[in-house]
């Protein structure tokens, strides 16, 4: 006898231990750091310390500069009339933006250069935002209704076949 006798217990096994895996922040946090420091060599042997070096700085300084210009506009738009929920989003992606750019390292900033692809937004707003509420459906109690049975539709005879 096994130990996992049942696939659908090994499966359920494999399935606990993968959401684990996923839920561990500290694994995802030193995976974070080992590309950070892959990236960081790789880009250092290509361009020169000093030159990544200060690439960093100002790619910090920009981010900053972006999220105290992009929280400033924010402010002076949502109190204007005819404000839209798509210049909300297109705030929060820049915010989103300038906060991955402020980060130190280049991973996160990258991610953040991810968040301008439309695609990849629209699908981030897909998974957080509820689904829509529809006008035309009514809630009702099972004692407020009843079933009508469907009528099966008669189709008219074939028409003959003329040459």
């Amino acid at each position: 006898m096994g130990r996992f006798p049942d696939p659908n217990e090994r499966n359920m096994a494999m399935a606990r231990g993968l959401q684990a895996f996923v839920l561990r922040p500290g694994l995802w946090f030193l995976l974070w750091m080992a590309l950070e420091g892959a990236l960081f060599m790789l880009l250092a042997q290509k361009w020169g310390l000093g030159t990544v070096l200060l690439a960093a700085i100002c790619k910090s300084a920009l981010g900053l500069f972006a999220l105290v210009w992009l929280t400033g506009r924010s402010l002076l738009k949502v109190s204007a009339p005819g404000f839209g929920l798509i210049q909300l989003e297109r705030l929060g992606t820049g915010m989103m933006l300038a906060l991955t750019l402020m980060m130190p390292g280049f991973v996160l900033s990258l991610f953040g250069l991810a968040l301008l692809a439309p695609g990849l937004r629209s699908a981030i707003i897909r998974r957080a935002a509820p689904p829509p509420q529809r006008d035309d459906v009514i809630d009702l109690e099972p004692g407020e209704w009843r079933e009508i049975p469907t009528r099966e539709t008669r189709l008219p005879p074939d028409a003959p076949n003329r040459p």
